[in-house]
């Protein structure tokens, strides 16, 4: 994925209302069905890797690692604590991440 389009949808996903942020939160969205994707910051510790991969493939939602921090994804969305994965919820916005 080409980064500077990466962070545009993002912020885009983030404004729409179409981003679900933290662990916690993307793992209850994944088990609620609400998940359309799954994105993982590079540096996100083993143990949340392990958490959401294995949530993921239970219930069948793409789960992808992407090329910012955990600190540059919360920047990107505004958010003043780290954030290791967020989940999309929203069809047009998988689109356009997905083509970037």
């Amino acid at each position: 994925m080409n980064r500077k389009r990466l962070i545009q949808a993002l912020g885009l996903a983030q404004k729409a209302g179409a981003v679900i942020k933290g662990n916690e939160g993307v793992h209850d969205a994944v088990r609620q069905g609400k998940a359309k994707l799954v994105l993982l910051a590079d540096n996100a510790s083993d143990g949340s890797k392990k958490k959401l991969l294995t949530a993921c493939a239970y219930y069948q939602i793409e789960i992808q690692t992407i090329s910012l921090t955990k600190e540059e994804l919360a920047a990107v969305l505004g958010s003043k604590t780290v954030c290791a994965a967020i989940a999309l919820k929203n069809h047009e916005i998988l689109k356009l991440i997905k083509k970037n």
